[in-house]
């Protein structure tokens, strides 16, 4: 879905229960942006095979990611 539509249409705090239920941190603050919660985005899958299917890439490892690391910044203030 699109970004405006997942903050339409996520519910914040079902997300961000579900994210800690599941011991999952996306962010040290405990919030889940929900334009990158998991309902928001496009299969990986999806994705690549579409790349794949018009020719623009061509498959020859398959990883799986073990975790991801973001930082981000408090709004007003710089690092």
């Amino acid at each position: 879905m699109s970004r405006s539509a997942a903050v339409r249409q996520l519910d914040r705090r079902r997300i961000e229960d579900a994210c800690r239920e599941a011991g999952i941190l996306v962010n040290a603050n405990g919030r889940v942006p929900l334009d990158e919660a998991g309902p928001a985005c496009k299969q990986a899958r999806e994705v690549v095979d579409a790349v794949v299917e018009v020719g623009l890439a061509a498959v020859e490892h398959t990883l799986r990611p073990f975790e991801s690391l973001k930082e981000a910044e408090e709004r007003g203030r710089r690092r």
